[in-house]
């Protein structure tokens, strides 16, 4: 392995092995996953550098509670360079991206963001009339809510209004967004009107827990990436 790293990625190899130890069974697993995506230097270095950039941004989205404390759009704006950095990587285009990376999530995680996350209810702004009563959602809407997030904190520069996580872990916490673009998925709610809509939400996520399942994710799209590159013929 040695030969195919540079002197400063073999630096970052025990960290990196140490951030992706949590999501295998044994420490072997893990030198099998890193191993199996440096063998493919021929596809111009994708899948090392997939590890790498999980590893960096989820780094950032976690440490920044340092500099900024529970300033979850700040954590949610490093989640979504992290993902987009995926999807350039894969070759995908972001709906391409977005829809396939949803299906990596696993059942375990499914269940524990859905039902730690959950919609209030959607009320005009102008009126202030309810127009949707709450629903269930799915893991698609809540990555458009992360990307949500990061505009706000790009565009507006608003990295405070919108609270994603629980500040403690015996109480609900409630949050919204307005906006009159399209938020959910369609299968969720669809905003025909085109005006300013208010989404109202209750939270009991802990961002621990998120976070775990969030680079679960990460690295069974990674994981996938790398067989099918090794066996295109299994497709």
């Amino acid at each position: 392995m040695q030969i195919f790293l540079s002197e400063i990625e073999q630096q970052y190899l025990l960290e990196l092995k140490e951030f992706y130890s949590p999501y295998f069974p044994t420490l072997e697993e893990v030198d099998i996953f890193i191993n199996k995506a440096i063998q493919l230097d021929w596809d111009d270095r994708k899948p090392r550098q997939m590890l790498f950039q999980v590893q960096r941004f989820v780094s950032l989205a976690t440490e920044i509670d340092k500099i900024r404390p529970e300033r979850d759009g700040l954590r949610m704006l490093f989640l979504k360079c992290c993902m987009e950095s995926l999807a350039k990587l894969s070759n995908k285009k972001p709906t391409e991206f977005y829809e396939c990376f949803a299906t990596f999530f696993s059942e375990e995680g499914k269940h524990y963001i859905l039902d730690n996350l959950s919609l209030s209810f959607i009320e005009h702004q102008k009126n202030g009339l309810t127009i949707h009563e709450g629903g269930n959602l799915n893991i698609a809407d809540i990555l458009s809510i992360i990307k949500a997030m990061r505009d706000m904190v790009v565009h507006e520069g608003n990295y405070w209004e919108l609270q994603l996580f629980a500040h403690d872990k015996d109480s609900a916490w409630l949050t919204h967004i307005e906006t009159n673009e399209q938020l959910l998925s369609q299968a969720t709610y669809r905003n025909t009107s085109k005006q300013i809509v208010t989404y109202h939400f209750e939270t009991t996520l802990q961002y621990e827990k998120f976070i775990y399942f969030f680079v679960e994710a990460c690295k069974n799209y990674i994981a996938n990436y790398i067989e099918i590159k090794l066996n295109p013929k299994n497709l």
